[in-house]
Protein backbone atom coordinates (compact mmCIF):
# COMPACT_ATOMS: atom_id res chain seq x y z
CA UNK A 1 0.00 0.00 0.00
CA UNK A 2 1.05 3.46 -0.40
CA UNK A 3 1.69 4.19 2.93
CA UNK A 4 3.68 1.66 3.63
CA UNK A 5 6.36 3.27 1.36
CA UNK A 6 5.74 6.37 1.76
CA UNK A 7 4.32 7.10 -0.85
CA UNK A 8 0.88 8.74 0.56
CA UNK A 9 0.55 10.84 -2.47
CA UNK A 10 -0.83 7.71 -4.27
CA UNK A 11 -3.48 7.17 -1.85
CA UNK A 12 -6.21 8.67 -4.21
CA UNK A 13 -5.16 6.76 -7.10
CA UNK A 14 -4.85 3.69 -5.42
CA UNK A 15 -8.17 3.77 -4.01
CA UNK A 16 -9.89 4.60 -7.33
CA UNK A 17 -7.77 1.52 -8.36
CA UNK A 18 -9.45 -0.52 -6.11
CA UNK A 19 -13.03 0.82 -7.21
CA UNK A 20 -12.25 0.21 -11.05
CA UNK A 21 -11.20 -3.43 -9.80
CA UNK A 22 -14.04 -4.10 -7.20
CA UNK A 23 -17.08 -2.55 -8.50
CA UNK A 24 -19.64 -4.86 -8.75
CA UNK A 25 -21.22 -2.97 -12.12
CA UNK A 26 -19.45 -2.40 -15.41
CA UNK A 27 -20.69 0.20 -15.99
CA UNK A 28 -18.90 1.85 -12.16
CA UNK A 29 -15.90 0.54 -13.63
CA UNK A 30 -15.98 2.31 -16.64
CA UNK A 31 -16.31 5.34 -15.90
CA UNK A 32 -13.68 5.06 -12.67
CA UNK A 33 -11.46 3.60 -15.43
CA UNK A 34 -12.05 6.97 -17.63
CA UNK A 35 -11.56 9.11 -14.53
CA UNK A 36 -8.07 7.27 -13.34
CA UNK A 37 -6.87 7.81 -17.44
CA UNK A 38 -7.84 11.28 -17.08
CA UNK A 39 -6.27 11.85 -14.16
CA UNK A 40 -2.78 10.68 -14.84
CA UNK A 41 -1.59 13.15 -17.48
CA UNK A 42 -1.12 15.71 -14.34
CA UNK A 43 1.08 12.47 -12.57
CA UNK A 44 4.53 13.77 -13.23
CA UNK A 45 3.78 17.22 -12.09
CA UNK A 46 2.62 16.26 -8.94
CA UNK A 47 6.44 15.71 -7.92
CA UNK A 48 7.10 19.41 -8.04
CA UNK A 49 5.52 20.32 -4.89
CA UNK A 50 8.24 18.98 -3.18
CA UNK A 51 10.37 15.71 -1.69
CA UNK A 52 9.21 12.61 0.25
CA UNK A 53 8.70 14.66 3.19
CA UNK A 54 7.08 17.49 1.82
CA UNK A 55 4.39 15.03 0.15
CA UNK A 56 3.66 12.71 3.32
CA UNK A 57 3.31 16.55 5.33
CA UNK A 58 0.63 17.15 2.63
CA UNK A 59 -0.72 13.83 1.99
CA UNK A 60 -0.86 12.25 5.16
CA UNK A 61 -3.86 14.79 6.89
CA UNK A 62 -5.72 13.69 4.09
CA UNK A 63 -5.21 10.07 4.41
CA UNK A 64 -5.97 10.15 7.71
CA UNK A 65 -9.32 11.79 7.16
CA UNK A 66 -10.35 9.35 4.40
CA UNK A 67 -9.26 6.21 7.04
CA UNK A 68 -11.39 8.13 9.55
CA UNK A 69 -14.22 8.31 7.22
CA UNK A 70 -13.96 4.99 6.68
CA UNK A 71 -14.06 3.64 9.72
CA UNK A 72 -17.64 6.03 10.76
CA UNK A 73 -18.90 4.71 7.66
CA UNK A 74 -19.00 8.21 6.06
CA UNK A 75 -19.43 7.38 3.02
CA UNK A 76 -20.14 10.72 1.68
CA UNK A 77 -17.17 12.13 3.64
CA UNK A 78 -15.26 9.92 2.06
CA UNK A 79 -16.53 10.92 -1.22
CA UNK A 80 -15.86 14.39 -0.79
CA UNK A 81 -12.49 13.55 0.80
CA UNK A 82 -10.94 11.98 -2.05
CA UNK A 83 -12.74 14.41 -4.41
CA UNK A 84 -10.80 16.77 -3.01
CA UNK A 85 -7.58 15.59 -3.06
CA UNK A 86 -7.68 14.52 -6.92
CA UNK A 87 -9.24 18.44 -7.52
CA UNK A 88 -6.00 19.76 -5.49
CA UNK A 89 -4.00 17.70 -7.79
CA UNK A 90 -5.11 19.10 -10.88
CA UNK A 91 -5.70 22.02 -10.10
CA UNK A 92 -1.99 22.64 -8.24
CA UNK A 93 -0.52 20.68 -11.94
CA UNK A 94 -2.44 23.65 -14.05
CA UNK A 95 -0.92 26.58 -11.95
CA UNK A 96 2.55 24.68 -12.20
CA UNK A 97 1.66 24.42 -16.31
CA UNK A 98 1.07 28.22 -16.27
CA UNK A 99 3.47 28.70 -14.24
CA UNK A 100 5.45 27.38 -16.49
CA UNK A 101 4.17 29.25 -19.54
CA UNK A 102 1.09 27.17 -20.67
CA UNK A 103 -1.41 29.61 -20.53
CA UNK A 104 -3.50 26.89 -22.55
CA UNK A 105 -4.10 24.83 -19.67
CA UNK A 106 -6.03 27.56 -17.91
CA UNK A 107 -9.27 26.04 -19.69
CA UNK A 108 -8.68 22.43 -17.47
CA UNK A 109 -9.90 24.45 -14.72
Amino acid sequence: MPWQEQRCDLTAYSILELIIHLAPYHAVRNVYTSLFYQLMWGYPIRNMRGNRETLSRYYLPRLTSLLDCLNKEDMEGFAAELKTVLSSDVEFSVKKLIDLGIAEASVIL
